[in-house]
């Protein structure tokens, strides 16, 4: 016998209702959420609470019918998004690390995919600068705080080379003078082992931020690197025309 659990009923039922009818689900099985652990388990007629009883009624009138989030108005657009943003922000307050980044992910994608511009993006968004200046500037605010957030997220959770393609991203595309964006890049740069774009970007954030010791540091170990590596290469060559004819 096949294991229906309530979501897949429920999503079952949804898809074949029609406005305003209701139905009638009967059912043994129940999902169990354990916060703690973040594992689904199903109990009921084959776990150890044998004999639970779960009665639905769905009122499809119920459910709230949204438009497609490309058909919103720019400013319902940033109004959800800061939403998302939030959520994702408080949750990566709290060391929720892995939730955090999924969020960010989907906010990037409704940018980069064309969610927020449409299809046209290019037009779209010299339209919107020129009729709401303020509004395309808080969008492409946003745009750059949750692409560096997201690479934050995955240099955080190991994943070295999706930070630095992203980082590289915001500083090519966006804002080639953000400092979250330059620090990331010039630091996964250096843990990559492109200690020349390390040094060359890092040299920049000094510009902009003369006065910060975390750059000083970080720029200090780049230069060594690169000094070392070069160095390396050096010799190497050096040996190998020693021998040549």
């Amino acid at each position: 016998m096949k294991m229906y659990t309530i979501p897949n009923l429920m999503r079952k039922v949804l898809v074949h209702m029609k406005r305003n009818e209701i139905i009638y689900i009967k059912t043994t099985f129940i999902d169990y959420f354990n916060i703690n652990n973040i594992k689904l388990y199903n109990i009921g007629k084959f776990g150890k609470d044998e004999g639970i009883k779960i009665e639905i009624y769905i009122h499809l009138y119920e459910f709230q019918q949204l438009p497609l989030f490309g058909r919103y108005s720019y400013e319902d657009k940033y109004s959800q998004l800061s939403l998302y943003k939030n959520r994702a922000d408080e949750c990566f307050k709290i060391n929720d690390i892995y939730r955090a980044m999924k969020i960010y992910h989907n906010l990037n994608y409704r940018f980069d995919e064309g969610d927020i511009f449409g299809h046209d993006s290019e037009n779209a968004q010299k339209y919107l600068k020129e009729n709401n200046k303020d509004l395309y500037d808080k969008l492409m605010k946003m745009r750059i705080g949750v692409h560096n957030n997201y690479a934050l997220c995955k240099l955080k959770l190991g994943r070295i080379y999706t930070c630095y393609e992203t980082s590289n991203k915001v500083v090519k595309n966006f804002d080639d003078k953000n400092p979250k964006a330059l620090y990331l890049l010039g630091k996964t740069s250096l843990m990559l082992k492109f200690y020349k774009q390390s040094v060359e970007t890092l040299r920049k954030l000094k510009e902009i931020q003369p006065n910060n010791p975390e750059v000083d540091e970080l720029l200090n170990e780049a230069e060594k690197a690169n000094n070392d590596d070069l160095a390396k290469e050096k010799k190497m060559f050096k040996k190998m025309f020693k021998y040549a004819d």
